[in-house]
C-alpha cells in the first residue's frame, strides 16, 4: 500500500507541476488613440529618445522655431510628436513657435517608421513577452528668413521593453 501511496503521490506532484508549467500570463493589451499601451509609450519614447539623442538641439538656443512633423502612418500621433520635440527645444533653450512668419528656424521631421510591434511567445515553460519600437525619420533644418538648408539629418532608435507581470 505504501507503494502505491508513494506513486500515486509523484504523479499528483507530477501533473501538477507540468499543469502550472504549460500555462501562461499575460497582460491584457488596450489601445488608445495616440501611441498605443503604457508599455507601448515606454518603448516607443525610448525609441525617440534614442533617435533625437544623435541631434543636437542646442543649434535652437535663443531660437524661435518651427516645427512641422509629416509622418507615413496615421496623423493622430502627430501632436504627440510635436509636443515631444517642442518640449526638446525648449530644454536645449530655443522657443517652439506655431507661426512659420515668427519663426528664426524651422524643423522639418519626415518620420518614416515611428511604431510598436508587441510580441508573445509562449513555449510551455519558456516564453518572451516584450514589446519592440522603432523610430526612423529625416530632419531637415532650415533658416526662414534666407531659406538657407542648416542640415539634414537621418536619426534611428530602436527599443525592447519586457512586459511585467509575466
Amino acid at each position: 500500500m505504501n507503494k502505491y501511496f508513494t506513486i500515486s503521490l509523484f504523479l499528483l506532484i507530477f501533473t501538477f507541476t507540468f499543469i502550472t508549467s504549460c500555462t501562461s500570463t499575460s497582460t491584457g493589451i488596450t489601445k488608445d488613440t495616440t501611441v498605443g499601451s503604457r508599455i507601448g509609450q515606454l518603448a516607443i519614447t525610448q525609441a525617440m529618445d534614442s533617435a533625437f539623442g544623435q541631434l543636437n538641439f542646442f543649434m535652437f538656443k535663443d531660437k524661435k522655431v518651427f516645427t512641422d512633423v509629416v509622418y507615413l502612418g496615421q496623423d493622430t500621433n502627430n501632436d504627440f510628436y510635436n509636443a515631444y520635440i517642442g518640449n526638446k527645444i525648449f530644454l536645449a533653450g530655443g522657443r517652439p513657435v506655431m507661426d512659420l512668419s515668427n519663426a528664426d528656424m524651422q524643423l522639418k521631421l519626415l518620420i518614416k517608421v515611428g511604431g510598436i510591434d508587441e510580441n508573445n511567445t509562449n513555449f510551455i515553460i519558456f516564453s518572451r513577452d516584450y514589446v519592440t519600437a522603432q523610430f526612423d525619420a529625416v530632419a531637415t533644418i532650415s533658416h526662414v528668413k534666407t531659406g538657407e538648408l542648416l542640415k539634414s539629418q537621418s536619426i534611428f532608435g530602436e527599443a525592447t521593453v519586457k512586459r511585467s507581470g509575466v
